[in-house]
């Protein structure tokens, strides 16, 4: 970068300097010249730029941990569960919903046992019915 420096007393546009003399012609004295080093900044930048990065890798990570949990936490049980579901609907109705699970899960399971164990108890019972109606029928 380059600026000139010019006297006082030859300031453009009639203002006056110091002696009070005003003068159409600029009287140049010399310039000034200054040498900016970019290096730092830029160095600066690039710096900036790969904490930025390895944030976002580190963010990234973490991610896709939580999604893994979620994943293991929730959406396994649940798969579980339909395909416990499936088996006492055909009938398998000594099927069970097992494992450690969290909160509605947790619930859900209970409930889901319950049922194959009244249902399982409901057959049982008619089973026993049936056989005995049939030996006072005989």
């Amino acid at each position: 970068m380059r600026t000139p420096i010019v006297r006082e007393d030859s300031l453009p546009g009639g203002e006056r300097g110091a002696y009070g003399a005003a003068s159409d012609v600029i009287k140049l004295l010399g310039y000034i010249a200054i040498e900016l080093d970019m290096d730092a900044v830029r160095l600066q930048q690039y710096k900036g730029a790969f904490i930025s990065t390895l944030l976002l890798l580190l963010y990234l990570c973490c991610s896709g941990m939580f999604a893994y949990r979620l994943m293991r936490d929730v959406t396994d049980p649940i798969r579980n569960m339909v395909s416990i579901v499936y088996r006492i609907r055909r009938s398998q109705l000594d099927s069970r919903v097992e494992g450690y699970m969290l909160g509605e899960l947790y619930m859900l399971k209970n409930g889901i046992n319950a049922m194959a164990m009244l249902l399982n108890n409901l057959l049982r019972r008619a089973a026993e019915e049936y056989r005995s109606g049939d030996l006072e029928s005989a």
